[in-house]
This record gives structure tokens, sequence and C-alpha cells, in this order.
């Protein structure tokens, strides 16, 4: 990582200098700092790279720094470049780069180097890839779109905007560390069931990760619906963030924790039609929703204020999920259903429940313990979370799903293995 203190001593005016310094760092540190430079002192930073450092440094460099290198370098400086690539690299990068670019670096190749360039970029695997990749890439970049949307609906109501923020992050750090354990072992295990001949086993595989999802995500967010207001206080309320503001952040949270499930599950979905090949799927939905949320903000800002965005969010990933339900039972010649949604069912009651026996909790605990300062709320907290949790541990071992006791054994490998080392 490039360090302040290395930073200061690289000075663009001394070039002699500079030339010096480049030439000894590592290649990752050189592109970030050639990256941080204005453009027209990039190309004078990398003129100064011998050719081996030059060529390193190029594949750590973002495609518009190297676009833009590549338009200000002269011809035999680009060729030297993007020879020493091998074929993948080469293809790799001609794929990010504008048909313009392209042409003029296919041009400046040998004969035998622009074959063997030209079949990767034009070999089925890599179009798949390619035809799969460029909609769902499209589709990530439409949700600030809905994010604007909501922050048009929220810009009349004091303080709504910050309250997104100081919300969202309590939701995404519990979320994002859940989604990495269930979506990513996800996607190879879908891919390799991709074939028709698996997809009764693809079913299979998709069932487990909507009740890992459900098993999870139900509990978590009937906890952030039933403890907000102590959550918010712990973490946010002091100094200038006053009752008023625990009570917007709460109420958001809330909103939120209602639609945690959906929210994951909608990505676990997605994953299962990219596997699949399909990426215009995904696409097509993430395009009608931007008119749907843009509906449902005006639609529910006004009877809930600021909350009734975030449950407009979630409004959209319900009907996403449905909507990717419904099109996968057509494309996988049907869904079964009755096994799917029982168990999801029972797991929304089991979290009901377990809400409210930690609401309750919190209730009698601040009834015990008075007036609420920092420990208090620590305790009344970790007592109402732990008897949620109990709750619905207990209601869903007597639900006898399978999942859940795959999720048991996977978290009890893992905390044995913190105890051993």
């Amino acid at each position: 990582m490039l360090t302040q203190e290395i930073r200061k001593s690289l000075d663009i005016a001394d070039l002699n200098q500079l030339k010096c310094d480049l030439n000894c760092l590592q290649p990752v540190d050189v592109g970030e700092y050639i990256t941080q430079l204005p453009e027209k002192q990039r190309a004078i930073a990398f003129r100064l790279l011998n050719k081996d450092q030059a060529i390193d440094v190029f594949e750590y460099l973002p495609t518009e720094v190297q676009e833009d290198l590549i338009n200000s370098l002269h011809d035999a400086q680009v060729v030297d470049l993007v020879e020493e690539m091998s074929p993948d690299e080469r293809a790799y990068l001609f794929d990010e780069l504008p048909a313009g670019v392209v042409k003029r670096l296919l041009q400046q190749l040998s004969p035998e180097q622009r074959q063997a360039t030209a079949t990767i970029l034009e070999s089925p695997g890599v179009q798949e890839v390619i035809k799969i990749m460029t909609p769902a890439t499209i589709s990530s970049g439409m949700m600030p779109i809905n994010v604007a949307t909501d922050l048009y609906f929220a810009s009349p109501i004091v303080g709504a905007a910050a309250g997104f923020n100081y919300a969202n992050l309590l939701v995404q750090t519990p979320l994002g560390i859940i989604s990495n354990i269930i979506l990513l072992p996800l996607l190879p295990t879908f891919a390799k069931l991709s074939h028709p001949d698996n997809w009764e086993e693809l079913k299979l595989r998709i069932r487990q990760g909507l009740l890992l999802t459900a098993v999870t995500m139900l509990p978590l967010g009937a906890l952030m619906v039933s403890l907000s207001v102590p959550i918010v206080q712990i973490v946010y309320q002091r100094g200038a963030f006053k009752q008023e503001a625990t009570q917007l952040v709460s109420s958001l949270l809330i909103a939120y924790g209602i639609g945690m499930f959906v929210y994951l599950g909608r990505d676990v979905l997605v994953r299962v039609f990219y596997a699949l090949g399909d990426g215009q799927t995904p696409f097509k939905i993430s395009i009608f929703n931007i008119v749907l949320n843009a509906v449902l903000d005006l639609i529910l800002v006004e009877p809930f204020g600021a909350p009734g965005l975030v449950l407009a969010t979630v409004g959209v990933n319900c009907s996403s999920m449905l909507m990717l339900l419904f099109l996968l039972n057509r494309k996988l010649n049907g869904l079964p259903w009755q096994e799917w949604c029982l168990p999801i069912l029972g797991l929304t009651v089991g979290s009901i429940i377990a809400g409210l026996a930690s609401f309750g909790t919190l209730v009698a605990s601040r009834q015990v313990l008075g007036k609420p300062d920092l420990i208090s709320l620590l305790i009344e907290l970790s007592i109402s979370a732990f008897v949620g949790i109990g709750v619905f541990a207990i209601i869903a071992s007597r639900m006898n799903i399978p999942e859940v006791n795959i999720f048991v054994i996977k978290m009890q490998q893992k905390f044995l293995k913190k105890n051993i080392r």
C-alpha cells in the first residue's frame, strides 16, 4: 500500500529522482500513484518507468487510466506494452476498451498475436461470460437510480437522508457478513448443476440457499424490529444525536428489518439465473423495479414518512423475488412449492414469536433496571437478544428442517476450530 510518507516523497517536479523512486517501488504502488495523478501528468510519470516495470504497472491501472495512457503514448511504446501481455490478458483489456482503441491496438500487433487474441475474444466461453456480465453490470448500475428516487421523496423530511445512512450501516454490517457466508459458495454450486440433467439437484441446492437465508435473516430481522430502539441508543445516541434522531433511525431500522429476508433471498435467485446463463431476466426485472420503486415511494411516503420509503424498497425486493420464482418455475419445469414454502412460513412464524419474546424481555428488563444508561442498555439488549435467539432456536429445532441442522453443524465447526486454535 502506498503510504502517505512515500506519496509525499514522489515529486513530479523532480523527474530524475521520481524515475529512480518509481522503478524501485512495487508495481501495485506505482499504479496507485499514477492513478491519483492529474491526467496530464500520468503519461509523464509512466514514461519514466523502465520497460519491465511499465508492463507490470500497466496491469494494475484502472481501465480508464489505461485508455488515457494508450491515447497519449507513442505507438511504439503501446506496442511494447501490449505485446508483452499474454493473449488472455490482452483479451481482458480489449474487452474493457472502446472499439476504436481496440481496433488501433489490434492493428499494431503481429499477425500471430492478433490471431491469438482474436481467438480468445471470439471463443464461445468468453462470449457467454460477456453475454451474462453485460446486463449484470448494467443492473448493478441501476441501484443508484433507486437511491436517487428515494432521496428525492425524502428531501422534504427533516433528517431523513442522514437517518437512511445511519440505519443502513446497522443493517449492512450483519447482512454483508451473512451474505458472504451464504452467497459466495452458491454460485459455483449452481453453475455446476446448470445442465438440464442436474436440475433436480439444482432445485435442492436452491432450496438450501433460500432456507439458509431464512434461518439467518428472519430471526435477525425480527430482533432488529423488536430491539431497534436500544440498538440505536447504544450505537449512536450521544452528543448531537438526540432522542428525536433515535426515534427516526429506529423506525427506519424496523422497516429494514422487515425486508432482510427478501433482500438476500432475491440475491440467491439472481445467482441461479446467472448460473443458468441468463443475465437478461434479472436485467429486465431491474428496469421494471425502477418504475415500481417510484410508484411505491409516492404511495407510501405520505402515510408512513421516511420508513415508507424503506418499505417501498422492501416491496420492490418482494416483487423481484416473486417474479424470479415464477420465471424460475417455468425455466426449471416446475418447483416444489410446498417443500419450499412451508418451512419458510414456519421459520417466519417462529421469528415473529422470537421477536415478541425479545420485546417482552426488553420491557421487563427496563422495569427492573430503571432509567437506561449505557451499561443497563447493554444488559437489556444482551438479555433480550439471547431470549429471542433461544426461542427461535427451540422452534426451529422442533421443525426438523435439514437446512437448519446444516447451519448448526457449520456454526459448531467454525466455533470448534476457533476454540482449538
